[in-house]
């Protein structure tokens, strides 16, 4: 679980299985850009630049709570880059997970 956080009241929670692979892309102009990724992190990203946000690690869980720590911090923290909470079923595993704030 990590969260990149702009200003104390503007930050986002993520996870992933692959920090560093997952970092590249957010460092990665022509990722952020591409119109497939229509998500508003990326474009904060793009808009404010990438060294506007710091990150700061979580927690580190297994890869079988992913899902659920990410909802615990979202619910917890309610992160500005996060939407709104809407859960759904992440569709590999079929477990609830909460996509937006």
């Amino acid at each position: 679980m990590f969260i990149l956080l702009k200003d104390p009241s503007k930050f986002y929670i993520g996870q992933s299985i692959n920090l560093y692979g997952r970092f590249n892309q957010y460092l990665n102009n022509s990722y952020l850009k591409d119109k497939k990724n229509q998500q508003i992190f990326p474009k904060a990203l793009l808009k404010y630049g990438q060294e506007s946000f710091s990150l700061a690690i979580l927690e580190y869980t297994n890869s079988v709570l992913l899902n659920s720590r990410e909802m615990f911090w979202i619910s917890l923290l309610k992160p500005y880059y996060n939407i709104h909470p809407v859960f759904t079923l992440w569709p590999k595993t079929k477990v609830p997970w909460c996509r937006h704030r």
